[in-house]
């Protein structure tokens, strides 16, 4: 008999999960951008995202990061979220030299 915990259940995490994913339904929203509008655009987008504490977690903020504490069950239901479809997903394009501040 196989064993398996669920670490991503849970009341927080859920709620936690609502949270990212209203965020970039809202905020991920490129349209028909491209060239310079696009790029700033991204930037903004992503500054948002390292403000809420979604992306760049474990970064120091001297580095451009969100600087939050090891906290592995969040930062695996941001990374769920960001990658359940191509509307409401993280721009995994880009590199970390684009971060912004970089």
């Amino acid at each position: 008999m196989a064993y398996t915990m669920d670490f991503i259940d849970g009341a927080a995490a859920e709620s936690f999960r609502g949270e990212v994913s209203a965020f970039l339904t809202g905020a991920w929203q490129p349209d028909e951008r491209c060239g310079p509008d696009l790029t700033e655009f991204v930037k903004h987008f992503l500054l948002a995202a390292i403000k809420r504490g979604y992306l760049y977690r474990s970064v120091p903020r001297r580095f451009g990061g969100s600087e939050q504490p090891v906290d592995v069950i969040r930062a695996q239901v941001s990374r769920s979220e960001s990658s359940k479809g191509s509307s409401t997903s993280w721009p995994t394009w880009l590199s970390m030299r684009n971060r912004p501040g970089h």
